[in-house]
C-alpha cells in the first residue's frame, strides 16, 4: 500500500496530519479516493508499538488530484479531529508574498474551516486561516487572518467580501498590519513588485479550474430546476434568490460575471452530487388549517399564503432499537439479505425529482423522553456525512440527531411530519400511554410531543410542518357523545389536551390527529346486510369527528389524518364474498386444517414482478381461511367507498378541517389486482383532499398478499412491500411510483430566502466536503 519516499511523485503527494489513532491506511485510502485515484498511502509507525504517528502521506496518480484533495478535504473532521491536508512538496514560506488579510467582526460560530472554505474561492491560501482565540476558553476573539499566494487573489477577496455577511455578521476584510511596523499594512507597491518575481505560486485549485484543466466540464449535470437561481448585487450586498426546486449545474449569473458552482466532476470525470446545504435563512411559516386547506403563511406578511398539497411518504427506522433511519448502511455491496442501501443525498434527490414534498418520520416516545445515543456507527459515515459528522460523535443524543435529520431534509425543501409512531420497543400500542393508565399529561406520547415542540420549533427547523400525535392505536375510542366516554380510552379528549400543549409551545405548527380504532361493536359497521361486522382501520375511525369535534384552544391548527389500507395490512371481510370463512384467531388454525402443503411458499417477495422466496424472512401469517372467494373489482371498490363513508362521515364535504391520509398502503401490481384497485382508489382519494403519506418508503415493510398460497384456502401469504424494491433502496417499484404521480404536490415556500444578504453561503459542516461534494462557493471569471 505504501511506497518508498524516493519512488513517490512528490508533486502528486499530500501530507495528511492530525489523524486520530483509529485511522488506518485502509480508511485513509477510502477517504482520499473522494479526490481521485490513489497510488499509495504511507503512515509512518513506531517500530516498537506499531502505532502510527498521527500523520501520513498519500500519493495520487496526478498532481491535479492532489490539488483537488487539498481543496476539498483539508480541515474535515474525522473521529472528532480536524484533519490537515496540504501538498507535501510545497515550501509554504516561499509562497508567503505578504498578501495577508485581516478578517474582523467575525461571528463566534465562524471557525477556521469556514474561513478556509469562504476565502479559498478567490485563490491559493498559503496557510490554514488563523482565528485569534482566548488562550483559556478557546473562544473566538472575533477576528482572524488569511494569507494568499498572490495580491490578485487578496484584492479580489477584499472586493467581494468586505461588508458582506458571514453567519449574520457584516465582516471587515482589509490588508493586515505588518509585524514590527508602524501602522503599515501589507499590500504596498514594493511587496507587489517582489511578488511578481516569485515563481512559487499555488496552482488555482477551485473546482471550476479543475473542470477546465481536465476538460471535464461536460461531466457537470445539466440544469434541472435550481435551488439557487441567481445572485444579484445591490449596494455591495449579494442576495441569493431561491428557485423552485433543487438541482445541479454551472450557472452564469447574468451580467455580473459570477459563476455559481453547484455541481461538477472530480479528477476522474465522475459526476458528483448537488451542493447539500444552503442557509437561505427561511422564516418559520405559520402553518394554518382552514377552509379545508393547509396554508403556509409568511410570518412577516400574513397576506402571503401558499397552499400546501402533501405528497408524502413515511420513513421508518428511528422508532426502532438502533434509533436511526433505515437504509443508510453503505452502498458498496448489498447486505446479507440482498438489499442495496442508499444515501441521504440520493434519497432526497429521488424524492424531490418525483414530486414528493414531505416525509412522515417515525419516532419513538421513549427515545425522545430518555434521549439516548443512537447507533450512528450503523450509518455509513463517508456516504452520509451530513448525518455523521459531529464534534463529538460518541455523544450525540436522539433529539439532536433528529434535529440534524430535519435540517438535512431542507436541502430539497422537504417538509417533515414528526410521527409519534411507538411508545416503547413494541410495534403496536393500545393507547397513547402504556398500562397502567395515567393522566394525559403523564403519558409517553404527551411528554414526547411537548418536548419536541419545545426543542424543534423555530426558523432553524422551518421545514417541520407539524406533529402526528400518535400512530395507530388498538383500543382508542372516539365516541359521538362525550358523556359516553371513558378517559382511559377517550382519544378525542386526549388528543385535544395534547394538541393544546403542543401549540402552546410551538404555535406555528400543525397538529395531525389520526382516528380511533373499533375495539367495541358500537364502533364497528357493516358494508352490506349480507356481511358481518367489520373493523375500521386502526387510526382510521373518525366517524364521530363532526358529532364530537376536537376541542382545541387555537383555531385553524388541526389536520385530521385518518389511516386507510388495502389488503396488505389485513384482508378485511368486506374484500371477499360474505360466505368466505376466514379468521385471524391463530388458535383456530389447527381445527381448520390450515397447514401449508409441500412446496408452497408462505414468505415471498416480488422482484421485477416475479414472485420469489423472500430472503428477508417473514413473521408468521395471522390470517387464514377454510374457504374464500374474491368479489369483483367493481364490487370491491363499492364496498370500499362504504368503508370510507363509515370512517369519515361527512368530513370530506362539510368540514372546515382539512383531511390528509396519515398513512395509506397496499401491494401494487398486476399480481395483486384487487389490492391494486383499492390502492389506486386511495391514491385518488388522497388527491381529492390535501394529500397523503404512503406507508412506507422502507422495502422491508411486511404486507399480506390478497390470496393464500393456493388461491382457494389456507394461510395467507406474507410479502415485503414499500415504495422501494426489496433488492434496493435506490430502485422504486416503478408502477407504484407512476400511480402516486396522481397526487398533487406543491412547492414548500422558503419565506425570507430571497432576502438573505450573503456573498456566498458556505457549507459549514465539513461533512459536505466528503464523497466528492464541493462546498458552496462563488467564482468570479
Amino acid at each position: 500500500m505504501s511506497a518508498a519516499i524516493e519512488q513517490r511523485n512528490q508533486d502528486a503527494t499530500v501530507y495528511v496530519g492530525n489523524l486520530d489513532d483509529r485511522v488506518t491506511e485502509e480508511l485513509l485510502w477510502e477517504l482520499m479516493l473522494q479526490a481521485g485515484s490513489v497510488c499509495n498511502v504511507h503512515m509512518p509507525r513506531d517500530k516498537v508499538t506499531g502505532a502510527h504517528q498521527n500523520y501520513g502521506f498519500v500519493e495520487f496518480r496526478t498532481e491535479e488530484c492532489a490539488e483537488y484533495a487539498v481543496k476539498v478535504l483539508n480541515m474535515i473532521q474525522l473521529y472528532g479531529r480536524v484533519v490537515r491536508v496540504k501538498k507535501a512538496s510545497n515550501d509554504r514560506k516561499n509562497l508567503d508574498v505578504g498578501a495577508n488579510l485581516f478578517i474582523g467582526n467575525l461571528d463566534p460560530e465562524v471557525d477556521e474551516k469556514l474561513l478556509y472554505d469562504t476565502f479559498s474561492a478567490f485563490g491559493g491560501i498559503v496557510e490554514t486561516p488563523k482565528i485569534m482565540r482566548d488562550p483559556d476558553t478557546k473562544a473566538s476573539k472575533g477576528f482572524g487572518f488569511v494569507s494568499f499566494d498572490s495580491f490578485e487573489a487578496a484584492d479580489l477577496a477584499i472586493e467581494c467580501m468586505h461588508g458582506q455577511y458571514l453567519c449574520n455578521r457584516q465582516v471587515v476584510v482589509q490588508y493586515a498590519y505588518k509585524k514590527d511596523s508602524h501602522n503599515e499594512r501589507h499590500g504596498s507597491e514594493a511587496e507587489r513588485l517582489l511578488a511578481q518575481r516569485n515563481p512559487n505560486k499555488l496552482k488555482p485549485h477551485t473546482i471550476l479550474w479543475m473542470l477546465m484543466a481536465t476538460r471535464q466540464v461536460e461531466a457537470v449535470e445539466q440544469p434541472r430546476v435550481y435551488l439557487i437561481e441567481k445572485i444579484s448585487v445591490d449596494g455591495g450586498k449579494s442576495t441569493l434568490k431561491p428557485a423552485a426546486r433543487g438541482g445541479a449545474t454551472l450557472t452564469q449569473i447574468e451580467e455580473t460575471g459570477v459563476v455559481y458552482l453547484i455541481g461538477g466532476a472530480n479528477r476522474e470525470g465522475t459526476s458528483f452530487g448537488d451542493i447539500h446545504r444552503f442557509d437561505l435563512e427561511c422564516r418559520q411559516p405559520n402553518y394554518l388549517a382552514k377552509g379545508g386547506k393547509i396554508l403556509a403563511v409568511d410570518p412577516d406578511d400574513a397576506s402571503v399564503q401558499t397552499e400546501i398539497r402533501i405528497k408524502g411518504v413515511s420513513w421508518g427506522g428511528m422508532e426502532k432499537i438502533d434509533m436511526i433511519p433505515d437504509g443508510l448502511w453503505g452502498t458498496e455491496s448489498p447486505n446479507s439479505k440482498g438489499t442495496q442501501a442508499t444515501t441521504i443525498s440520493k434519497l432526497q434527490d429521488f424524492l424531490d425529482s418525483n414530486g414528493f414534498n414531505s416525509i412522515r418520520l417515525s419516532l419513538n416516545a421513549d427515545y425522545v423522553n430518555a434521549n439516548p445515543d443512537p447507533q450512528l456507527s450503523y450509518i455509513h459515515g463517508y456516504e452520509n456525512p451530513e448525518l455523521t459528522t459531529w464534534d463529538d460523535p460518541e455523544h450525540v443524543d436522539y433529539v439532536n440527531f433528529l434535529a440534524r435529520v430535519v435540517e438535512t431534509l431542507q436541502n430539497r425543501k422537504l417538509t417533515v411530519l414528526l410521527d409519534i409512531h411507538r411508545l416503547t420497543k413494541y410495534e403496536q400500542d393500545a393507547f397513547w400511554y402504556t398500562n397502567p393508565f395515567v393522566k394525559v399529561t403523564e403519558s409517553g406520547a404527551y411528554k414526547a410531543a411537548t418536548y419536541l415542540a419545545e426543542k424543534l420549533c423555530g426558523s432553524r427547523f422551518w421545514n417541520i410542518i407539524g406533529i402526528d400525535l400518535k400512530d395507530e392505536m388498538l383500543r382508542a375510542q372516539w365516541n359521538a357523545d362525550p358523556e359516553d366516554s371513558d378517559e382511559t380510552t377517550d382519544w378525542h379528549q386526549a388528543a385535544g389536551i395534547m394538541a393544546d400543549a403542543v401549540l402552546e409551545r410551538c404555535p406555528q405548527w400543525l397538529v395531525f390527529v389520526g382516528g380511533a380504532s373499533s375495539f367495541t361493536d358500537a364502533q364497528r359497521f357493516r358494508v352490506d346486510e349480507d356481511y358481518g361486522l367489520s373493523n375500521h382501520w386502526n387510526g382510521g375511525n373518525l366517524q364521530n369527528a363532526t358529532l364530537n369535534p376536537l376541542n382545541v384552544s387555537t383555531k385553524n391548527k388541526i389536520v385530521l389524518a385518518p389511516h386507510a389500507h388495502a389488503h396488505g395490512v389485513y384482508p378485511q371481510n368486506y374484500l371477499y364474498t360474505p360466505e368466505s370463512n376466514c379468521t385471524d384467531d391463530v388458535e383456530q388454525f389447527e381445527s381448520l386444517d390450515l397447514t401449508l402443503k409441500q412446496g408452497e411458499t408462505l414468505c415471498v417477495d416480488f422482484i421485477n414482478g416475479t414472485k420469489t422466496e423472500s430472503k428477508l424472512g417473514c413473521s408468521d401469517s395471522h390470517v387464514a381461511c377454510s374457504s374464500y372467494e374474491h368479489i369483483s373489482i367493481p364490487e370491491t371498490l363499492k364496498n370500499y367507498e362504504t368503508v370510507m363513508k363509515e370512517a369519515l362521515g361527512d368530513l370530506p364535504d362539510n368540514s372546515d378541517t382539512p383531511l390528509v391520509l396519515g398513512a395509506f398502503s397496499g401491494v401494487y401490481g398486476k399480481t395483486q389486482p384487487h389490492q391494486t384497485a383499492v390502492l389506486a382508489y386511495l391514491i385518488d382519494f388522497a388527491a381529492s383532499v390535501q394529500g397523503g403519506y404512503f406507508y412506507a418508503l422502507n422495502p422491508d415493510t411486511e404486507r399480506y398478499l390478497e390470496d393464500s398460497a393456493d388461491g382457494k384456502a389456507g394461510t395467507f401469504a406474507v410479502t415485503h412491500y414499500g415504495l422501494m424494491q426489496t433488492t434496493s433502496w435506490q430502485e422504486p417499484n416503478a408502477d407504484l411510483l407512476e400511480a402516486l404521480q396522481r397526487i398533487p404536490s406543491t412547492e414548500i415556500p422558503c419565506y425570507g430566502g430571497k432576502e438573505t444578504n450573503s456573498a456566498a453561503t458556505i457549507a459549514r459542516d465539513s461533512a459536505f466536503m466528503l464523497a466528492g461534494i464541493a462546498a458552496t462557493t462563488i467564482f468570479l471569471v
